[in-house]
C-alpha cells in the first residue's frame, strides 16, 4: 500500500479494514490474549486482569474478568465477552448471564457487563433499550485494520450504560405506578410500605412516588430516600452525611449480616445504601429503621 504525499507532515496511509471472523489465522483467543495483555486498549481505565476463561455454573466460560486497579474507584468488576463478527442473541444473553452470576457471587462489588464485537447491530441496541437500563452494560466495537504490513485493532465504545445516574441524583425521573411494580417486584413492596409508614411517623410531610427504575420517598419534591426493588433483593438508599452515630449503625447492620455502603460524592449528596433480601427484611427491620430515623429525621429542615 503506497503512502499519499501531503503538503506538510507525514504521508497518509489508507488503512484496510479486515474481518477477524473470516481471517485464516486470527481468532477469538488472539483477541482475548491481546486485551488481557493490555486492558487499556478497551478505554475503560486502569484495569487489572483477574481471570481468563472463568468457568461458570451454567457450563460456559467467561472470556475475561477485570477489576479496577489503583487510581480508579474501588470495587468495580468488568465481565467481558468477546465476539467476532456481529452481535447475536446468544452472545447478548451470555454476557448478561455471566454478569448476573458474578454480581450474585460478589454482591459487594459493582459489576459491569462488557460485550466486545466487530459489529454492534441495531438489534443489539433494541434489546438493550428494552432492558430499561436495568443492566449496566458497555458495548465496544472493534475494528481490525491493516496498514501496509502491520495490523492494529481499534476499540470504540458505542453504548455505555454503566454510568447510570444514581436514583438519588435524578430529581425528575420517568414516573410509573404501583401496578407497574406489582408486576415487576411484588415481593419488595411490603418493604417499601413498611419503610414509608415508618417515615411518615417521623414526618407526615413525606410522600411516596413510583418511578420506572426506582421508588422514592420525597418531601416537597426533594428525594430523601429511595428503593431499587427486585424480586429477590431490595436496595434502600438514605440521603445523609456520615457521622459517628451513623457509622456505628452501619457496623451494627453489617454485623447482623447486611451489606451497607456509604457514598460521599454525587450530585445528590452523601448517602447510605442498604442491600437486603426481601424474605429476610423482617429480621433486620428494626436495625434499618434506626438508620432511617437518623437520616429521615434530619430531613425536617426546609430545603
Amino acid at each position: 500500500m503506497q503512502g499519499i504525499a501531503t503538503a506538510s507532515g507525514p504521508d497518509y496511509v489508507r488503512p484496510k479494514r479486515i474481518s477477524l471472523k473470516k481471517h485464516p489465522t486470527l481468532d477469538e483467543k488472539w483477541i482475548q490474549d491481546l486485551i488481557a495483555k493490555d486492558p487499556s486498549i478497551l478505554g475503560l481505565g486502569d484495569l487489572m486482569l483477574v481471570r481468563k476463561e472463568l468457568q461458570q455454573p451454567s457450563g460456559g466460560r467467561l472470556d475475561l474478568l477485570f477489576a479496577t486497579g489503583d487510581g480508579e474507584e474501588p470495587g468495580h468488576q468488568y465481565e467481558v465477552e468477546v465476539q467476532l463478527g456481529a452481535t447475536d442473541p446468544s452472545h447478548i444473553i451470555r454476557t448478561i448471564e455471566y454478569w448476573d452470576v458474578e454480581r450474585t457471587r460478589y454482591p459487594k462489588l459493582k459489576h459491569i457487563a462488557v460485550l466486545v464485537a466487530e459489529d454492534i447491530t441495531s438489534r443489539f441496541l433494541n434489546v438493550i433499550s428494552l432492558l430499561n437500563k436495568s443492566v449496566p452494560i458497555i458495548a465496544i466495537q472493534m475494528q481490525a485494520l491493516e496498514v501496509e504490513n502491520h495490523l492494529t485493532v481499534v476499540f470504540t465504545t458505542v453504548v455505555d450504560l454503566s454510568a447510570r445516574p444514581d436514583e438519588d441524583r435524578d430529581e425528575s425521573p420517568a414516573t410509573a405506578d404501583r401496578a407497574y411494580w406489582e408486576a415487576r417486584a411484588k415481593t419488595a413492596l411490603p418493604i417499601v410500605d413498611k419503610v414509608f409508614a415508618f417515615g411518615q411517623k417521623l414526618d407526615s410531610g413525606f410522600a411516596l412516588k413510583y418511578n420506572l427504575n426506582f421508588i422514592q420517598i420525597n418531601k416537597r419534591g426533594r428525594i430523601v430516600a429511595w428503593f431499587t426493588p427486585t424480586k429477590k433483593y431490595t436496595r434502600i438508599g438514605i440521603k445523609m452525611a456520615r457521622t459517628a452515630e451513623s457509622e456505628d449503625l452501619k457496623a451494627q447492620l453489617e454485623n447482623a449480616g447486611l451489606e451497607v455502603q456509604y457514598e460521599e460524592a454525587g450530585k445528590g449528596g452523601p448517602s447510605y445504601r442498604v442491600f437486603v433480601e426481601n424474605e429476610k427484611f423482617g429480621e433486620y427491620a428494626s436495625s434499618v429503621e434506626k438508620l432511617l430515623s437518623l437520616g429521615l429525621g434530619g430531613s425536617n429542615d426546609e430545603p
